[in-house]
């Protein structure tokens, strides 16, 4: 992503690459001949450029690392890990456990400045930021909140099944 952004080189729409457009590109079928129309792949439908293999390692590699390391080191599953931000210093943070010398099993978020003493904010209870989300989700999904966003998956489904707004 820098080496492109360096080259100065932009994305489809004109912009800087970033994640998202990147893992875009390493996943479009059409360098591999697939022609794309309104949901319906026409295998070689168009020149392709990479070979299958390569291709397949490049998908293999993305499935592999789909997972956030921090999500597959502990037993318990911390939701908000990859999506939850430090408002104070604008960290991510990840959720971590830890056992007391009682044996008393601790879970919590942590944003990565405060591992490393550099936020004065503290940590705060797995259980209770997750709880809170849920209830705020919970909150905005209303019966008319959930029709609002069908009718735009739908609208946006039947405009480009491969855009970023269907995606999202």
């Amino acid at each position: 992503m820098k080496r492109l952004n360096d080259k100065k080189v932009k994305t489809s729409l004109g912009k800087r690459f970033n994640k998202n457009s990147l893992h875009r590109l390493l996943r479009n079928k059409r360098y591999i001949g697939y022609y794309i129309y309104k949901n319906t792949e026409t295998p070689d439908g168009m020149p392709r450029i990479i070979d299958d293999e390569l291709f397949e390692r490049v998908q293999y590699i993305l499935d592999r690392n789909k997972k956030a390391p921090a999500r597959t080191r502990g037993r318990e599953e911390y939701l908000l890990t990859t999506k939850l931000f430090r408002g104070y210093c604008r960290e991510m943070m990840t959720g971590y456990g830890g056992t007391s010398k009682t044996g008393t099993m601790y879970r919590y978020y942590a944003c990565n400045k405060a591992k490393k003493q550099k936020c004065k904010k503290k940590i705060v209870r797995k259980q209770h930021i997750e709880d809170r989300m849920i209830l705020g989700c919970r909150k905005l999904l209303t019966e008319k909140n959930i029709e609002h966003i069908a009718a735009s998956m739908a609208t946006a489904c039947e405009a480009d099944y491969d855009s970023a707004a269907v995606k999202r």
